[in-house]
């Protein structure tokens, strides 16, 4: 039972539009409603087992009724965007204007809501992770946890496989960037260009058990083939309750095929495989990389 707080840096009153991602995790055998992030009282991201996947802004609410519980890492990426509001705004009255949130799990939009009441979130400094304003905690894995200043797009998510590094992080804008390799101790840095370290609350014995070695699949195996060139091996996984090895894969190349140990077509993901060991097949005269998102 614990949680992550941070104080984010102070930001000018104009910033307004704002994202947060991150990679999670939860526990298959978890029954209880469950904090995910928490910027702002009046804000957070949840899961629960009635509403699924959700968030609060405010008073209104945006829910996926997306009950997945299954244990596979997944990307979460929440964007709040400002717009200004100047209809019907009386002379010399500055409207604070409204919020549209958006959610992308996997890299596919799932939920959108406009038009939702004012809330100066970031104004707060605030931000818990693994936690809601209730007080529930999260019951699963949190790793690369990332705010930024603006909105973000499906196809800026590509990045969500790699580590940014410390000079990548000063251009893309991030507020706060929580990549959780201390792998000990009460205090988790930040790798953004704020360096605002984050520290974990609870007791002794709950922090020590909060630190794992993260199987998220971030930075995962690439491959360069040459024209004429096909790709089999295996992957990193690990021996799961039954001793069978076991890996999720989490995106398909962009084209050819992938077959599993057993020689069947790879057409969807995530899928959980039994064997750490695929083929690729490129399509005729293909030469690159082919990257392989797995945990």
């Amino acid at each position: 039972d614990i949680s992550v707080n941070a104080k984010l840096p102070p930001m000018s009153p104009s910033i307004k539009s704002f994202t947060v991602e991150l990679w999670f995790r939860t526990n298959a055998n978890a029954q209880d409603d469950m904090g995910l992030l928490m910027l702002h009282e009046e804000v957070s991201i949840r899961w629960d087992k009635i509403t699924g996947l959700g968030v609060q802004f405010g008073v209104r609410t945006v829910d996926t009724f997306n009950y997945f519980n299954d244990g596979v890492w997944r990307y979460l990426s929440v964007s709040f965007e400002h717009k200004e509001l100047f209809a019907n705004v009386p002379s010399g009255i500055q409207s604070p204007g409204t919020y549209s949130v958006r959610m992308a799990l996997d890299g596919v939009y799932i939920a959108q809501e406009e038009g939702l009441p004012f809330v100066d979130a970031l104004q707060t400094q605030r931000l818990v992770l693994g936690a809601a304003p209730a007080g529930t905690r999260f019951s699963g894995v949190i790793d690369e946890v990332k705010l930024f200043i603006g909105t973000r797009t499906l196809s800026m998510m590509a990045d969500r496989f790699i580590q940014i590094t410390s000079e990548e992080a000063s251009f893309q804008q991030l507020l706060a960037y929580y990549q959780f390799t201390q792998a000990s101790g009460k205090l988790t840095y930040d790798s953004s260009m704020y360096r605002m370290s984050a520290s974990l609350t609870g007791d002794d014995a709950s922090i020590l058990k909060a630190w794992t070695v993260s199987t998220a699949p971030v930075d995962s195996v690439s491959v360069i083939l040459y024209e004429g060139m096909h790709y089999s091996g295996k992957l990193p996984s690990y021996f799961d309750s039954d001793g069978l090895l076991v890996m999720t894969l989490h995106e398909l190349p962009r084209s050819g095929m992938l077959f599993d140990w057993f020689g069947h077509e790879i057409t969807q993901v995530p899928r959980v495989l039994e064997q750490n060991y695929v083929t690729f097949v490129p399509p005729q005269h293909f030469s690159g990389v082919v990257y392989l998102k797995y945990d």
